[in-house]
């Protein structure tokens, strides 16, 4: 026999309370943007937009819009980096990747890296919400040139950012000393004339005769500076450098003949004394320098700056990967062609005045036949000048080189 269900009554306001919760219980559940508090919306809105603004990156953009090589061959290029984040930019290194889009042919790389963050140490650490400019001067590579800059950088986190800008550099006032050709043996030989600035008297004639890795429009810029020391200056490229036709023959005949023809040139100039004439060349150029001085009587002082003239030795002596390969062809290997290109042979034929500078340390051509090539000018009668730099390598210390140089040259061509 079942028994009836029991019935408890329950007090009043308890039965009110759990009819109110059954209510609710049945009720949708409010939304939690209803379930905020006042203002809250707002609030979680601009703690997000904060969160975005602390992450943006920074950006470096070049302020110039026309870019040119300048009259005395050089870049000058503003970069503005801006920290729109809110958190702070700690810069750690600028480089410069410098194209050369000239024609000329130069036989080395095009591209040049640059270590430009000494430009940015002043000022290591941009601030939120920051701008900064840094101006980037530097002797032209190229008349025509994409300059690539990078920039690298970290935030306090160590999250890192890296920023890049491009900078596109067109020949400018350079374009004012126009290339000129003449012909030897049939190739067409470029060079350049740049007359003495700030006289119309007639002033010495100097020819500059480049190294691998350059050519004549590549000189320009150091030959305006000598140009504004009193010196009309020509500068020639050797065959197949530049824009004179190849191939090139590592100090050859024709290579000599060349730089002789562009001397007559020079000497022929209105405001050029053909009495007062000097040549200076670099590595290869110098070379070639040391074979004009050995054949022409009228040139009166030469600069031999890290020259070959012992070639034999060069070959056997010489570190740089690939160069003694590249002597081979280039010169052949006749014993007979092998003596034509080394002037250390003719010694006794030099009459000019003569300045040697090398570095004691060059792995690319050994300063023992350097040595030797002066002893050779002392045993004649000559007296040479020279500077052998204890650490200089295959480029010596320029700063030293061209004060060394213009002191001897206005010893015996200004006076």
């Amino acid at each position: 026999m079942m028994r009836p269900p029991v019935r408890v009554a329950l007090p009043c306001t308890l039965a009110a309370l759990l009819l109110v919760s059954a209510a609710l219980a049945k009720s949708p559940a409010p939304s939690k943007a209803a379930a905020a508090k006042p203002g809250a919306a707002p609030a979680a809105a601009a703690d997000a937009k904060q969160l975005d603004r602390l992450g943006e990156p920074p950006t470096l953009k070049v302020s110039d819009s026309d870019l040119r090589t300048d009259a005395d061959f050089s870049w000058s290029v503003t970069l503005e980096l801006s920290n729109p984040g809110t958190a702070g930019l700690y810069l750690d290194s600028l480089t410069c990747d410098a194209e050369d889009l000239d024609p000329g042919e130069t036989r080395a790389p095009r591209t040049t890296h640059l270590d430009l963050t000494r430009l940015i140490k002043l000022v290591p650490t941009l601030e939120g919400g920051g701008s900064n400019t840094f101006q980037h001067s530097n002797p032209a590579l190229a008349e025509k040139a994409k300059l690539t800059y990078r920039l690298y950088a970290h935030r306090s986190d160590g999250r890192k950012e890296n920023v890049e800008a491009v900078a596109n550099i067109e020949p400018g006032a350079s374009q004012e000393y126009a290339s000129r050709f003449v012909q030897v043996d049939g190739k067409r030989i470029e060079y350049v004339i740049v007359p003495v600035l700030g006289t119309t008297l007639a002033s010495p004639g100097l020819l500059l005769v480049h190294g691998n890795g350059s050519n004549a429009r590549h000189m320009l810029r150091s030959a305006r500076q000598l140009a504004n020391r009193g010196y009309n200056v020509a500068v020639v490229s050797m065959p197949g450098y530049g824009q004179s036709e190849g191939p090139a023959d590592f100090m050859g005949p024709l290579s000599v003949k060349a730089a002789s023809l562009v001397l007559d040139t020079l000497a022929r100039q209105p405001q050029v004394d053909p009495k007062r004439l000097g040549a200076w060349g670099f590595s290869r150029g110098a070379t070639v320098v040391a074979e004009l001085a050995a054949r022409r009587k009228d040139l009166d002082a030469v600069v031999l700056q890290s020259g070959i003239y012992d070639l034999a030795a060069v070959h056997r002596g010489t570190q740089l990967p690939g160069f003694a390969e590249t002597i081979v062809a280039e010169a052949g290997t006749d014993s007979a062609a092998w003596k034509e290109r080394s002037p250390i042979l003719r010694a006794d034929r030099i009459q000019a005045a003569v300045l040697v500078l090398h570095g004691e340390k060059d792995s690319h051509v050994p300063a023992a036949q350097a040595h030797a090539m002066v002893a050779a000018l002392e045993a004649k009668g000559k007296k040479p000048e020279s500077k052998f730099y204890p650490t200089g390598e295959h480029q010596v210390p320029p700063a030293d080189a061209q004060r060394l140089t213009m002191e001897f040259l206005t010893n015996h061509l200004q006076k």
